[in-house]
C-alpha cells in the first residue's frame, strides 16, 4: 500500500509558517479551491514556538484555527520537531544521554537562539538555565525510544486535532557524529525511520519535512527546499547562480518541493526568492502574514497565485 495520501497530488498552493487568523483561510478560499490548499501552520501549541518540546498541545486560538481550516477543506500540517528536546521537560531525563555530538570536538548539539543562533550549552546548568532562548537538545533517531515517544505524541495530537497530517522539523539535521550509531542506526537512518514510522500510522498521514534529498525523501509527501545558503536572507550569491530543478526531476513524483521562508514577494530579495523556487520547480508557496498580501497581492505574490491557478 502507498505511504502516501492521494490527495497529496492535488496540492496547488502551499501556505508556510501560516499565523492562525482565520482571515487568511477567507481571503485565500477566494482565490483558490481549499482542498488544493496546504498550510503548515507552526504557532498552533500552548508553548511558544520552538520551546517545550515534545509538549504537543493545542491552544484554544490553534485548535479553532486548525478546525476552521480542515472544516473548509484546506489541508494542514501542525508542526512538530523530530530530533529535540526541551533539557527541561521531563522526558529529557530518559532521553538526555542521547543528545548527539560533534564528530570534530565531542560536543553536546543542539539549538539555542535569541534572535540569533547561539553557543549550545555543554553543561545540565546550561542546558537547564537558558529556556528563554528556547534552548534545545538534539536527540540521536537511532533511539527507539525517542521514536516511540515521538510517534506516539504526534499520533495523538493528530487525532486530537481531527487531521492526517504533520509537518516534522529538522529532517535535514543528519549529520555524520561522534556519537555515531545507536541501535545499529546513524542519525541519518534514524531519520528515515522515524518518517516510516509516522506514515504507517492510521489514516495514512501526509508528512511533510524541513530539507529534500534521497534519503528525506522516501517517506514525506512534501518538503521544504532551501535556496543556496539563504535561509531566511538572501546570499549575496544568489542573484547570479542559475538554479537547476534536480529536486524536483528526481524526486518530484513521490515528495513534493515546497518553498522555505521570506516568500511574501517584498522588494527585490522576495520576488527572487519566489522566481527562484519556480524555477526550481517547487510548489508554489508563500509566506503570508496578513489577509491582505492575498486579497491585494504585490506582482510577485500575483504570479505565484496564478501559477497555483494555471
Amino acid at each position: 500500500m502507498p505511504l502516501r495520501p492521494e490527495w497529496a497530488g492535488d496540492i496547488r498552493l502551499t501556505l508556510q509558517w501560516c499565523p492562525c487568523d482565520p482571515a487568511i483561510l477567507d481571503a485565500v478560499q477566494r482565490v483558490i479551491a481549499p482542498g488544493k490548499v496546504l498550510i503548515h501552520v507552526p504557532g498552533w501549541r500552548t508553548d511558544a514556538y520552538d520551546e517545550n518540546y515534545p509538549q504537543y498541545t493545542a491552544s484554544p486560538v490553534g485548535r479553532e484555527f486548525i478546525t476552521q481550516a480542515t472544516q473548509r477543506g484546506f489541508r494542514v500540517l501542525p508542526h512538530f520537531n523530530y530530533c529535540t528536546v526541551d533539557p527541561t521537560h521531563p522526558l529529557f531525563g530518559r532521553v538526555g544521554p542521547y543528545v548527539m555530538r560533534d564528530i570534530r570536538t565531542k560536543a553536546l548539539m543542539g539549538w539555542r537562539w535569541s534572535g540569533h543562533r547561539l553557543p549550545f550549552p555543554q553543561s545540565h546548568s546550561g542546558l537547564v538555565a537558558h529556556r528563554a532562548q528556547k534552548t534545545m537538545a538534539y536527540i540521536h533517531a537511532g533511539l527507539s525510544i525517542w521514536r516511540r515517544e515521538l510517534v506516539e505524541r504526534v499520533a495523538a495530537a493528530m487525532r486530537d486535532l481531527g487531521i492526517a497530517g504533520a509537518f516534522v522539523d529538522q529532517t535535514l539535521v543528519t549529520c555524520n557524529l561522534d556519537n555515531a550509531l545507536f541501535e545499529n542506526l546513524n542519525s541519518t537512518q534514524g531519520m528515515v525511520a522515524l518518517t516510516r514510522e509516522l506514515c504507517q500510522l492510521d489514516g495514512r498521514p501526509a508528512i511533510g519535512g524541513e530539507g529534500i534529498n534521497e534519503m528525506s525523501m522516501r517517506y514525506t509527501s512534501f518538503a521544504q527546499a532551501h535556496l543556496f545558503k539563504s535561509w531566511h536572507r538572501n546570499h549575496e550569491l544568489l542573484e547570479r547562480l542559475e538554479p537547476v530543478p534536480m529536486g524536483a526531476f528526481l524526486y518530484g513524483d513521490l515528495c513534493r518541493p515546497m518553498g522555505y521562508a521570506g516568500l511574501d514577494g517584498t522588494g527585490p530579495e522576495g520576488e527572487l526568492r519566489l522566481s527562484l523556487h519556480e524555477r526550481l520547480g517547487a510548489l508554489p508557496s508563500l509566506t503570508i502574514r496578513r489577509p491582505e498580501q492575498i486579497e491585494r497581492p504585490n506582482p510577485a505574490v500575483k504570479r505565484v497565485l496564478e501559477r497555483a491557478l494555471s
